[in-house]
C-alpha cells in the first residue's frame, strides 16, 4: 500500500477546486507516524506532542514545518497554511480541531491521525483530563468520538486510509471549479471591499454611528479591519487607532495588512507608529481601566467578550466598529446578535451592519469547513418557540437527561448546544464533549410539553478526602472540576467546608426570545428542589461578576461569599462565587461565610479593590448582612453631616455605617459613586474629582455630606 499516489490525487482536486479536504490516517501511532512523514509539505503545522524518534525524523526534514500541542492551537488563529497535521492519540481537542482547520487555505489538506476506527470511542484520550472531575474515571466508550466516527464514515468528502486496508481508492465527488471574479488589490471580495468603505465611514461620519461586521471564518473579516486602518493612516496626518480583542494572537492578521500596506512604519506585533499615526493593540482589561483617547476603536471577535464589557467601550467611545465570527469557539455570535445589537440600537444614533459572505481563503460549498460546522455544531439552532409562554394546560417542568440520551437524539442535542452558546460568551466546541462523554455532569432541561425552554450544566463538587482536602489548603493541589471547595479552602481559608457537597451551576441558558418572563427564577427554583432531593448542602455558582447577573442570583437566594482580586484578562470581570444554603445546618454556616466576606471587601476596597466600579461595589455592599446602627453611631453620622468637622477623620465612621448598617436605597449614581470612591475605596479626591468632573474639593465635600445627609433621613423616616 502506498500512500504517497493519492495524497497527490487529493491534493491536485483540492487545488483544482479551491476546496479543502480531510485525510484519515488510523492505525496503530507508530505506523500512522510513518504514513504522515512520507507525505508532510512545507510549512506544516503539527498539532501532536511526538515520540522522541518522531522529533528528530522531524528535524532531519528540512519543510520549516512548526510543531505546537492542541493547547496552543489558538496561537496560529489568523495564520494560513497549506497543510494541518492533527495527532488526536495526544488528545481530540475540539477547540484546537476548530482552531487549526481555520488555518488552512484553499488546496490544502489537513491530516487527521486516529487510532483504529472501530476502537476510537473506548481509547483513553488524554483530552478527557481538561474537563473531567479529579478521580473520575474515563468513559469507556465516548459518545464524543462515535459521533465524530459516525460522520468521518459517512461523509464522501473524507479520505480514510487504514492500516490493515489491502487497497486506498480516493472515491471523491467530481470538484465544483470556483468561478469568483477577481478583486482588484488589496482586496480578495467584493464583501471586503465593501466593508472596507464601511470602516471608514464610521471614522469619517457622524459619532455614534458604530458597525457591526460579522463573517463566518475564513472570510477576511480582520484583514478588512488592517486594510481600513492602513488606509486611514494613508488619508490623514493625525489619526489614533485602538484595536482590542480577547487576545493579541486574535489581530494577528490585521497587524500583518498593516506591515504589507504600510512597510515605512515603525511595526511590533500589537502596535504601529508612523508619526503621528498610530495603531495600537490594548487587551480588553488594559483597555477598560485606561479609557486611552481614539479616534476609532476596532473590535475584533467582539463575541467573544461579556457584553458589559462591550456596553462600557460603546457608552466611552463615540466611532466603535465590532468585528465577530458568527460560528465557531471563538465566540457566541448569535448570543451577540440577540442581545448586544439591540443595545446599540437603544443607545446610538444608528447602527451599520455588514455581512462578509464570501469565503477568500477557501472556494465556497467547503468539504472541510462543512464537516467541521456540523461536528462541531458550531451551525447548531435555536428551537422554534413562540414568544410568549402560553397559560394554557401545559405546565413548564424539569427534565435530567444523560449525555447519551442526547447522543441518540442529534435534534435536541443541537437545540441544547445552540441554548447554551447564546447565554455564554465562553461556550466552547470542548463543552460538546463535556456535556456528551461527562457522567457527573447534570444536564437540566425546562420544557413545556416538548418544547425546549432552557437548559442548564451542573456540576457536583466537594466531599473531598481530608488528605486532599489539606493538600489544596496549603495551595499544593488544584484538582479539575473543584472549583467551589478548591477556592473556598485555599483563598477563603475555610478548612472545614471540605466535606460539604456542592451542585455549582455552571451554565444556565433561557431561550432569547422567552427571556424577562420569570422563566429563570421558574428554572433555579426547579434546580434548587433538584439539588435537595439529591441531598446536597449547597447550589452555588461563579461566573464574571457585572451587576445584572450579581442582581439575577440574590434576587434567587444566593450570597456573595468570594470574590477574585484582578480582573479577567479576556472579560474585564471579577470573578465571583455565590452561594446558597440548602439544609438548617448550612443556613448558620453561611452568616459565618458571609461576615467574613464582609471584613475581607471592606479590607480589600480600599487596596486591591481601589478601583472596583461603584455599580459593582453598591452591589457587593447591598447584599451584605446588615444591622441596625447603634444610637451613638447615629449621633456621630448626624453630627458629621451637620457641622463642618474635617472629612478625614470621620472616614473610619462612615466606613463601618456602610459596611455593616445601611445601603445606598435612594441615593443618585453619583451619590453611589463619590461614598464609594472616597470612604470606601480611599481614592484620592482629587482623582474622584477628574473622574466625575466635579468642579472641585468643596462641591465634591459637599456632595459626600448631603449624601450622608439624605441617606440618614431615610434611615430615621
Amino acid at each position: 500500500m502506498t500512500l504517497q499516489p493519492i495524497y497527490q490525487q487529493l491534493k491536485q482536486q483540492a487545488e483544482a477546486s479551491q476546496h479543502r479536504y480531510l485525510l484519515v490516517i488510523s492505525g496503530e501511532h507508530t505506523w500512522a507516524w510513518q504514513q504522515v512523514t512520507k507525505i508532510i509539505e512545507q510549512h506544516a503545522l503539527i498539532v501532536s506532542k511526538p515520540p522522541q524518534d518522531i522529533v528528530a525524523t522531524l528535524e532531519q526534514l528540512p519543510l520549516g514545518h512548526t510543531l505546537c500541542q492542541a493547547k496552543q492551537a489558538t496561537h496560529y488563529l489568523g495564520q494560513t497554511r497549506q497543510q494541518v497535521i492533527f495527532d488526536a492519540f495526544h488528545g481530540f481537542s475540539a477547540d484546537a480541531v476548530g482552531a487549526v482547520s481555520g488555518t488552512l487555505k484553499a488546496g490544502g489538506i489537513m491530516v487527521l491521525m486516529v487510532p483504529p476506527l472501530q476502537d476510537w470511542p473506548s481509547f483513553a484520550d488524554p483530552d478527557y483530563q481538561r474537563f473531567l472531575s479529579a478521580g473520575t474515571p474515563l468513559p469507556t466508550q465516548s459518545h464524543y468520538l462515535c459521533r465524530w466516527r459516525q460522520r468521518l464514515l459517512n461523509d464522501r468528502n473524507v479520505t480514510i486510509v487504514e492500516q490493515h486496508a489491502n487497497q486506498i481508492e480516493l472515491t471523491l465527488p467530481h470538484p465544483q471549479v470556483n468561478n469568483t471574479a477577481p478583486c482588484p488589490p488589496p482586496y480578495l471580495s467584493q464583501d471586503q471591499a465593501q466593508t472596507v468603505a464601511a470602516i471608514i465611514r464610521v471614522k469619517r461620519g457622524r459619532s455614534r454611528r458604530p458597525l457591526v461586521i460579522s463573517a463566518d471564518r475564513g472570510r477576511g473579516k480582520s484583514a478588512a479591519l488592517g486594510i481600513a486602518a492602513a488606509q486611514l493612516m494613508d488619508q490623514q496626518h493625525h489619526v489614533r487607532i485602538i484595536v482590542t480583542a480577547p487576545t493579541v494572537n486574535h489581530v494577528h492578521a490585521l497587524f500583518e495588512q498593516l506591515k504589507r500596506l504600510q512597510p515605512d512604519a515603525q511595526h511590533t506585533n500589537s502596535q504601529v507608529n508612523l508619526g503621528e499615526r498610530q495603531v495600537h493593540f490594548y487587551a480588553p482589561d488594559q483597555l477598560l481601566n485606561q479609557l486611552p483617547c481614539a479616534d476609532l476603536l476596532l473590535v475584533d471577535e467582539a463575541a467573544a467578550l461579556p457584553l458589559p464589557l462591550l456596553m462600557q467601550l460603546d457608552q466611552h467611545y463615540p466611532r466603535v466598529v465590532y468585528a465577530t465570527t458568527l460560528h465557531g469557539y471563538e465566540g457566541s455570535g448569535r448570543g451577540f446578535s440577540l442581545k448586544f445589537i439591540p443595545h446599540l440600537q437603544q443607545h446610538n444614533n444608528s447602527v451599520q451592519q455588514q455581512h462578509l459572505s464570501q469565503p477568500i481563503r477557501w472556494a465556497t460549498q467547503d468539504p472541510l469547513e462543512t464537516l467541521i460546522f456540523d461536528a462541531l455544531l458550531l451551525d447548531a439552532q435555536l428551537p422554534q418557540v413562540d414568544s410568549k409562554i402560553p397559560s394554557s394546560e401545559f405546565p413548564v417542568t424539569m427534565e435530567v437527561v444523560s449525555g447519551a440520551r442526547l447522543y441518540q437524539y442529534e435534534s435536541l442535542l443541537r437545540e441544547v448546544f445552540a441554548l447554551l452558546v447564546c447565554a455564554h460568551y465562553q461556550t466552547k466546541p470542548s463543552d460538546l464533549r463535556a456535556i456528551l462523554d461527562n457522567h457527573k455532569l447534570t444536564i437540566a432541561l425546562l420544557k413545556q410539553n416538548d418544547t425546549l425552554l432552557g437548559a442548564a450544566l451542573i456540576n457536583p463538587e466537594g466531599d473531598l478526602d481530608q488528605a486532599l482536602a489539606k493538600q489544596i489548603y496549603l495551595g499544593q493541589r488544584r484538582p479539575q472540576g473543584q472549583l467551589i471547595p478548591q477556592v473556598l479552602l485555599y483563598q477563603a481559608g475555610l478548612e472545614h467546608i471540605y466535606k460539604d457537597k456542592f451542585a455549582r451551576i455552571m451554565r444556565i441558558a433561557i431561550h432569547p426570545q422567552l427571556q424577562q418572563q420569570g422563566l429563570g427564577s421558574l428554572f433555579y427554583q426547579h434546580l434548587k428542589h433538584w439539588a435537595q432531593q439529591q441531598g446536597f448542602d449547597w447550589l452555588g455558582t461563579s461566573f464574571g461578576l457585572t451587576p445584572d447577573l450579581g442582581r439575577f442570583w440574590h434576587r434567587q437566594g444566593m450570597h456573595f461569599v468570594h470574590l477574585g482580586l484582578k480582573q479577567d484578562s479576556a472579560s474585564g470581570c471579577f470573578s465571583t462565587i455565590m452561594l446558597q444554603a440548602l439544609t438548617n445546618e448550612k443556613a448558620f454556616a453561611l452568616e459565618d461565610h458571609r461576615a467574613l466576606f464582609s471584613q475581607q471587601l471592606s479590607y480589600h476596597l480600599s487596596g486591591s479593590l481601589q478601583h472596583l466600579s461603584a455599580d459593582i461595589a453598591s452591589l457587593l455592599i447591598t447584599t451584605l448582612p446588615k444591622q441596625p446602627t447603634p444610637p451613638w453611631l447615629l449621633e456621630q453620622l448626624i453630627n458629621v453631616s451637620l457641622n463642618p468637622r474635617p472629612l478625614a477623620s470621620c472616614l473610619p465612621l462612615l466606613k463601618q455605617w456602610l459596611v455593616q448598617h445601611t445601603n445606598f436605597d435612594g441615593l443618585s449614581v453619583l451619590q453611589q459613586a463619590v461614598l464609594i470612591a472616597r470612604v470606601l475605596q480611599q481614592q484620592p479626591w482629587h482623582q474622584i474629582i477628574h473622574k466625575h468632573e466635579l468642579t472641585g474639593k468643596k462641591r465634591a465635600e459637599q456632595l459626600l455630606k448631603q449624601s450622608v445627609q439624605q441617606r440618614l433621613q431615610l434611615e430615621l423616616s
